[in-house]
């Protein structure tokens, strides 16, 4: 019997930015027909493969809804720091806060800039 390894990763970045949409197309679930900020976080688990799956934590981007948020990202170890070009129309946390963030809470944290409008890239980070 083969035995399953988990990573988690923490899906972060400013409010808009397309991490819950990224999360529904792994998973194979329909988009959203109309934006809907997440509250907090909601956690999925993607395999991969047969032995490898990845619990993603899709965080809110929003800080009014993201007030738990250090307690989310404890013990990641790998982030995918979303950012999208296509949305400049609320103020964004530039990305180095987010970065300083995520390194206050998870010092040695793999993270990885991502671009919510390249599927690809993404599945290629999750190997």
């Amino acid at each position: 019997m083969a035995t399953s390894s988990s990573t988690k990763v923490c899906f972060v970045g400013n409010a808009k930015s397309g991490k819950t949409s990224v999360a529904r197309e792994l998973l194979g679930l329909e988009p959203n027909d109309v934006y809907k900020p997440t509250l907090g976080v909601d956690v999925h688990a993607y395999r991969k493969s047969n032995d490898k799956v990845y619990n993603i934590w899709d965080c809110a981007g929003n800080s009014k809804y993201g007030g738990l948020r250090d307690g989310y990202w404890l013990e990641c170890n790998l982030f995918l720091l979303f950012q999208s070009p296509l949305d400049n129309t609320h103020p964004n946390t530039p990305l180095s806060q987010w970065v300083t963030d995520i390194r206050r809470v998870s010092p040695t944290a793999t993270i990885h800039l991502v671009d919510s409008n390249n599927i690809n890239q993404i599945m290629n980070i999750l190997v």
